[in-house]
């Protein structure tokens, strides 16, 4: 209940202005029969000379109550649905900051049927708890304490044992309305709103107390981390200092991705620590690491493209939409042909580095600019083409998610281990 009251709590003045209303709406129409019964009173006991004006009093009354009740009745109504649209608007807002601040690999394990769901079901049950719960409890208590003072005014004999019918029928009523309410449902969703606040909490007194100068370099010791439940890094332990250039090299599926997933903060490491300055990765804002690092992806546009035409997909991307139009959840508006095609063009687009597609000329200036850009910043390098590593300070060679080896180009050739066959065959592609 204190969280349900710390998500309506602004909305509470008028929450309470409209069961007010909805209150005297229920005293209005619970006096109507009292009316009634006097008017027909005044036609079978008054005298001929009185009936008139008596009548005329009667039917006064009897339309003021009739009129206060509607006025009532449709003021109180506006009230708690206007109270209850904006208490929709701001649970739904922490419920998205909530998946927001989620990591990506919880997002990924979800569906996306899930999170839609979390972000409407949550907010209709506060909704009909506002509009329709809350106003009904102050309706009915009423309504009971004006019925029972009435009936006990016109006979106390007969309302006792009504009294005892009365409640083994609400009780009755009561569990259905319990059930049809959906209770559980509300519950489930002031729980997340609950998580989403703790998180939103901790980011903005995380963003508040940080004052931090630019990095001067980063630190990963014994990292591992698992992906679907198996190992994608193992003791991982690697140093980014300025002006260094640290290269992650090694076959498909040794753990690189996964280590600049790691450095981004889009996975939370199972073990070990990541340190960047000497402050631990997750203890930095979200928006000063996206200020501070930033990253020069391999899949480019024309890139795409390419691979497509490789994998014969061009065509239908072509005819379908083109390349934004939306496919539906896991590709479920392509046939398994399609399919088919498109996951070839996504290994494809696996093989080649960032300047795969470059000739010489484009590749060196490239190269040049990134030398630029990296002067006084710690810089991580991931290549499946060893020959853009070859000037690193540092190479790390990752397979099955750890570190095989590591050293400058010449000294890992020497070695003659996985890295010189690697580049050995590289070489002899190449040619």
């Amino acid at each position: 209940m204190r969280r349900l009251l710390s998500y309506v709590a602004p909305q509470l003045p008028t929450i309470l202005a409209g069961s007010l209303l909805l209150l005297f709406a229920t005293l209005a129409e619970l006096g109507v029969p009292s009316v009634a019964g006097a008017l027909l009173d005044i036609y079978t006991n008054a005298a001929g000379d009185e009936v008139g004006s008596r009548v005329d009093r009667a039917l006064l009354r009897l339309m003021g109550l009739i009129a206060g009740m509607s006025a009532c009745k449709h003021a109180g109504e506006y009230l708690l649905k206007s109270a209850g649209e904006r208490a929709v608007v701001e649970v739904r807002s922490r419920l998205f900051l909530c998946q927001l601040t989620c990591s990506v690999q919880s997002l990924e394990e979800q569906p996306t049927g899930h999170l839609l769901s979390s972000l409407t079901a949550g907010s209709d049950a506060v909704r009909l708890c506002v509009t329709h719960h809350l106003p009904q409890v102050a309706r009915s208590v009423a309504s009971c304490l004006v019925a029972s003072v009435y009936m006990a005014s016109i006979s106390p004999r007969q309302t006792l044992p009504r009294q005892d019918m009365a409640s083994s029928s609400a009780g009755r009523v009561g569990d259905g309305n319990l059930l049809l309410g959906g209770v559980a449902t509300l519950g489930v969703a002031l729980s997340l709103l609950d998580e989403g606040e703790a998180r939103a909490a901790a980011e903005a007194a995380a963003e508040a107390g940080s004052s931090c100068a630019a990095p001067e370099g980063a630190a990963a010791s014994h990292v591992e981390l698992e992906a679907a439940k198996q190992p994608a890094l193992d003791s991982l332990t690697l140093s980014l200092a300025a002006d260094k250039m640290t290269a992650l090299v090694g076959p498909s599926g040794g753990g690189k991705s996964s280590a600049l997933s790691l450095l981004l903060r889009f996975y939370q490491p199972t073990a070990g620590c990541i340190t960047i300055g000497g402050v631990r990765l997750e203890r930095l804002p979200n928006r000063w690491l996206r200020e501070h690092v930033g990253v020069v992806a391999q899949e480019l546009t024309r890139d795409v493209r390419r691979a497509a035409v490789a994998a014969n997909a061009h065509g239908f991307i072509s005819t379908a939409g083109g390349y934004g139009a939306a496919i539906g959840e896991r590709g479920g508006g392509l046939s398994g042909g399609q399919r088919q095609r498109i996951a070839l063009a996504r290994a494809y687009l696996r093989a080649p580095s960032a300047t795969a597609s470059l000739d010489a000329e484009s590749e060196r200036a490239v190269h040049d600019a990134l030398a630029l850009l990296a002067r006084g910043r710690a810089v991580l390098t991931v290549a499946h083409r060893l020959a853009t590593v070859r000037a690193a300070d540092e190479i790390v060679v990752l397979e099955r998610g750890r570190v095989v080896e590591r050293g400058t180009h010449e000294a890992l050739v020497a070695a003659a281990g996985l890295y010189a066959r690697l580049n050995a065959l590289q070489t002899h592609s190449d040619y």
